[in-house]
């Protein structure tokens, strides 16, 4: 039995109004979370830290996978995801980075 038009055109709306919702709360922890990397830039910086730090990108792309898995989402769509969110990060840590005139980028132990 097929639903009517109207109601499934109403129950379309109603979900797309949840991922709207989902959408936008989404947006908002990348922001909050960009504003944490802008302050570790500027900690890297006024410390001398390089940017790169290859033992916590390990870590952080680890433990969302896992996550990830527990929760059966794909891992090459997760991964692609944080592959990109690292990316921007570093992007931004440089930032800081280049304006204290530092020039390190590769990995030291951060403390």
């Amino acid at each position: 039995m097929k639903p009517s038009g109207r109601l499934a055109k109403g129950s379309i709306v109603q979900l797309r109004q949840r991922i709207d919702a989902v959408d936008s709360r989404i947006i908002r922890l990348l922001e909050a979370r960009f504003a944490v990397i802008e302050s570790i830039g500027r900690l890297k910086a006024a410390r001398g830290f390089p940017v790169r730090d290859a033992g916590r990108m390990k870590e952080v792309m680890n433990t969302r996978l896992a996550s990830a898995a527990a929760l059966g989402l794909p891992r090459a769509m997760v991964k692609k995801i944080y592959t990109e969110i690292i990316a921007h990060s570093m992007r931004r840590e440089k930032k800081y980075l280049k304006a204290a005139g530092g020039k390190r980028y590769g990995t030291k132990k951060h403390t």
